[in-house]
């Protein structure tokens, strides 16, 4: 049985393709000892159009999903449960309903965030751990309905939430595997188009610049051929553009099934991961940065530090 000290609490991101749950014990500084970090991926925003309503498969997933979750607080006597939903939240029309739903059946209650408080939080996180003698660092976060980014300019933080998601993405643009030329070239062209629209430009300087969530380090666990996920081993490391743009390409001409068998690989990203890494590769052309650390931490440790700064 897990021990029930007290101070623990635990925090829960509900993406539009992955749920997460990190689970703390609190010190008496302000600082958390993880104890437990979990990932499943019941894709909320399969097959969901703006402005219309959750799959009901999909909900059914996530919501299994997130009662194991509340099993796995109990068991550890979590005394609260900070839990955000994301774009997928946004996105849908019933979006307040399930929150309410999630509310009714676990009692847990789901804080829907804004793309702008979703790259604050996640630059929070990023900043905690990259962050050292005044290093300036940029964060960008590729989720699965949107990409959320963060920049420091003259002592302003800029943060732009930008509608490009791997999940919404390959669903609009992508109707085999391997990809053809003309859907990768269209997915690419309308990247480009939508990074145009903001304005992004090599303005947005950062000494060193973090990527956090599955993309990055789905990406990094299938360069270094990861039998076996370890996030030791990804967290802190880099990719460059050149890693990042060969080994998207690459992946793109694999069939799914094959590329579902590519060591490092998590096969219910598999489909989508060309298309994020598509994201990743062009948000750095167009800033013109050759590399990119790596977190595995994110918007759920960025919810946890800034309820400790409350």
């Amino acid at each position: 049985m897990p021990p029930k000290n007290k101070n623990k609490i635990a925090a829960i991101d509900i993406g539009s393709n992955t749920i997460l749950l990190t689970l703390v014990q609190l010190s008496q500084k302000n600082y958390f000892r993880v104890l437990l970090d979990q990932a499943e991926v019941p894709r909320l925003s399969k097959n969901l159009k703006t402005g219309g309503k959750f799959d009901s498969q999909a909900k059914g997933r996530a919501l299994s999903i997130l009662k194991k979750y509340k099993k796995i607080c109990d068991a550890y006597g979590v005394k609260k449960i900070l839990a955000v939903g994301t774009a997928a939240f946004r996105r849908a029309k019933d979006g307040k309903a399930l929150a309410r739903t999630i509310k009714q059946q676990l009692g847990i209650n789901v804080k829907i965030i804004s793309g702008e408080e979703e790259a604050r939080l996640s630059y929070l996180s990023a900043k905690q751990d990259f962050t050292k003698h005044g290093v300036k660092i940029g964060m960008i976060d590729i989720g699965g309905g949107s990409t959320e980014i963060v920049s420091e300019r003259r002592g302003q933080l800029r943060k732009i939430s930008l509608p490009l998601g791997s999940v919404s993405l390959t669903e609009k643009f992508i109707g085999r595997h391997p990809i053809s030329d003309r859907e990768w070239d269209q997915l690419k062209s309308f990247i480009d188009a939508r990074i145009m629209d903001q304005g992004l430009k090599p303005g947005m300087t950062a000494i060193t610049w973090v990527g956090v969530a599955a993309t990055v380090t789905s990406l990094l666990a299938v360069l270094k051929k990861m039998k076996t996920y370890d996030p030791k081993k990804i967290h802190g490391k880099s990719l460059t553009l050149q890693e990042i743009e060969e080994l998207t390409e690459a992946l793109r001409k694999f069939s799914l099934t094959d590329r579902k068998r590519l060591p490092g690989m998590h096969p219910k990203r598999a489909d989508v991961l060309p298309a994020g890494g598509l994201i990743l590769s062009r948000l750095m052309h167009h800033l013109k940065f050759k590399k990119i650390t790596v977190s595995n931490h994110g918007l759920r440790y960025g919810v946890l530090w800034d309820f400790l700064s409350l």
